[in-house]
């Protein structure tokens, strides 16, 4: 997972293009992109802290390794060495794929939202903007199969251990 800097200048940027894009391009504007962008960054990256937190909770790990190895078995599928954390991490692969369900429907809501202004618009920048959509949309349909599997082969793992 990525450090939680990196996850603010990546929300702040993404969506400062987005709004600027559907903005325009003056000096006013441009103030309510940069403080719309930093809120939305500012609300991602708080959410990404609760639900750091929220995981190192379930599994009880504490130490920075033991939390940077919980993290590497989720985004690899493959289960770490200690046993120790095994249920926590059970419960934690669990939410995951539930919640991996969910985000590329809400992806393709909002690009189908978007299609009709791509169609009335005859600017480039809403085509750009539905472009990015789809684009978008098709990551995150191709890497919920991704992650499905590795989460899969890691529950697979850890619960082939608790059974022996």
């Amino acid at each position: 997972m990525a450090p939680l800097w990196v996850a603010f200048v990546v929300a702040f940027v993404v969506c400062g293009l987005m709004l600027s894009f559907l903005w325009g391009h003056d000096g006013r504007s441009m103030v309510g992109v940069v403080a719309a962008s930093l809120g939305v960054a500012l609300v991602v990256t708080v959410g990404g802290v609760f639900g750091r937190r929220r995981e190192q909770a379930i599994t009880g790990a504490s130490a920075p390794e033991d939390r940077i190895m919980l993290m590497r078995a989720v985004q690899t599928g493959e289960a770490p060495a200690n046993p120790a954390f095994d249920r926590g991490l059970l419960t934690i692969v669990t939410q995951r794929r539930n919640a991996n369900r969910r985000v590329p429907w809400v992806f393709t809501l909002v690009a189908l939202t978007y299609i009709p202004t791509t169609i009335t618009e005859h600017r480039p920048y809403p085509i750009a903007l539905g472009c990015f959509w789809v684009v978008l949309t098709t990551s995150a349909w191709i890497q919920r199969a991704r992650t499905q599997g590795r989460l899969a082969r890691l529950e697979e793992t850890l619960r082939e251990r608790s059974a022996a």
